[in-house]
């Protein structure tokens, strides 16, 4: 797998105020990125092949150690 977020997950239940720990999870075999950092029951959208950082700015999330701010 490349280093690169295929897909985005946009379930409602899975969008958390700050990512987890791994956000990143395998689908498809490819990237998947999944603020909640589950294993199963996502709303997968493509991306059309993102970076990390892409993916995180598009949903507005901060980067690692950052917090969000209020």
């Amino acid at each position: 797998m490349s280093g690169i977020i295929e897909y985005v997950c946009t379930r409602q239940d899975h969008q958390l105020p700050e990512d987890v720990a791994s956000p990143v999870v395998a689908f498809s075999g490819c990237w998947g990125y999944c603020p909640a950092g589950r294993a199963e029951g996502h709303d997968w959208r493509e991306t059309g092949g993102r970076t990390l950082a892409t993916v995180r700015e598009w949903m507005s999330r901060p980067g690692p150690g950052r917090r969000a701010s209020s």
